[in-house]
């Protein structure tokens, strides 16, 4: 009779090497991808990008993953309001909608939304790395990046979107965009027109990015949007009475240069154990998931 033990020991050994064997083949494409990022970016910044993720090996493990996270990016000066009320505010004036927005991180494509918003609050200015500044290497801008992902997996939803949003274009911008009224929306590049459009011009300051984890989204009063347009796909919202405490956030993501500033700010305002990174992170993460 053949002993459980003896069975069991080759079994566990064949497993360990089929390990073994996946680290060392994800650690071969790793440094085959650093060559290839190395081929795209500066030599300034490909030294940013290896500080950035702590490693030359490719190795993703230390920067910031936005899985099950929710996230929401606001202009330095709004987020010093938010530090004076201690709260994302759910409710009142400056809501043009009910409740707060956050972009829910498991969305494939959360990285660029959220570094779109960062860049319009100001971060894309000072920030050591930014992986706007290498669109035809990356596949595209990081609007392009955004509306593509729809265009592919969700096209009659977004055709009918942008065709409603083309709507609200006057006419003679239109024009200039080589669009007419009523027209229908059949190819990515005038999906794109539209859709930049509708993008607001960058603002002075820097964007201030506040991470929460998806554990807490039921005592944050953070789900599902009501919203019918695409927004839906990605977007979550906290109607939680009285706001969103910033004291709740796991992490806050900031030009790496500013680091030190926010630290100082949360310190000031009581707030203790909310990490502050680098938001050079997303774009670091972005780089890698892009070059194919």
């Amino acid at each position: 009779m053949i002993h459980k033990r003896m069975v069991a020991e080759p079994i566990a050994s064949f497993r360990q090497k089929a390990e073994q064997v996946g680290r060392l083949q994800e650690e071969k494409e790793n440094l085959k991808k650093m060559e290839r990022i190395q081929g795209i970016l500066s030599p300034e910044d490909y030294k940013t990008f290896v500080e950035i993720i702590g490693n030359e090996a490719g190795s993703v493990e230390r920067i910031f993953d936005p899985a099950n996270t929710f996230l929401h990016t606001a202009n330095n000066a709004v987020f010093d309001k938010m530090l004076e009320s201690g709260v994302i505010l759910t409710e009142g004036e400056s809501q043009k909608t009910p409740g707060a927005s956050f972009t829910d991180g498991n969305f494939p494509e959360a990285i660029s939304f959220q570094l779109i918003y960062d860049n319009i609050a100001g971060g894309g200015k000072e920030k050591a790395l930014n992986s706007e500044s290498y669109p035809e290497q990356l596949g595209g801008t990081l609007a392009e990046s955004f509306v593509q992902y729809f265009w592919e997996n969700h096209p009659e939803k977004a055709k009918q979107y942008l065709f409603e949003l083309a709507k609200k274009i006057p006419a003679e911008e239109l024009a200039i965009l080589g669009l007419s009224e009523g027209q229908e929306v059949s190819s990515f590049e005038d999906a794109l027109k539209i859709g930049t459009f509708f993008t607001p011009r960058p603002k002075e300051g820097f964007g201030v990015t506040i991470v929460y984890d998806s554990k807490k989204k039921d005592e944050l009063g953070i789900g599902d949007s009501k919203t019918t347009g695409l927004q839906k796909f990605f977007e979550k919202r906290s109607l939680l009475k009285g706001g969103v405490p910033i004291s709740e956030a796991s992490t806050i993501l900031v030009s790496r240069s500013r680091i030190g500033e926010i630290r100082s700010k949360l310190k000031e305002h009581g707030i203790a154990g909310v990490e502050v990174r680098a938001s050079e992170e997303m774009d670091a993460r972005r780089i890698i998931e892009k070059v194919s």
